[in-house]
């Protein structure tokens, strides 16, 4: 990855999260390498790590009551968005 593409993101020991405008850039060039995308979280950082705010996002069926009513405590912080790979590419 770039090195300016990877200068924006919030790290964690192995995974990275981007705010919306440079996310948009990864998957930009992610496609132009030809790099599989499985699925994004979304992340809110902190100085502990990554706070996921809806846990259950990979539920097919997810509780939609409980995630909007946790969201509600994320209004005025931007998300972030960690891209994860398909390793099969």
């Amino acid at each position: 990855m770039p090195r300016e593409l990877a200068a924006h993101g919030f790290w964690t020991e192995s995974e990275g999260a981007w705010p919306r405008d440079a996310a948009l850039a990864v998957l930009e060039w992610l496609a132009s390498e030809g790099i599989g995308i499985r699925g994004i979280e979304i992340w809110m950082p902190s100085a502990n790590g990554p706070i996921i705010p809806t846990p259950d996002f990979y539920s097919w069926a997810p509780p939609v009551g409980r995630c909007g009513e946790e969201a509600k405590g994320y209004r005025g912080r931007e998300p972030f968005f960690c891209i994860e790979l398909d390793n099969e590419w």
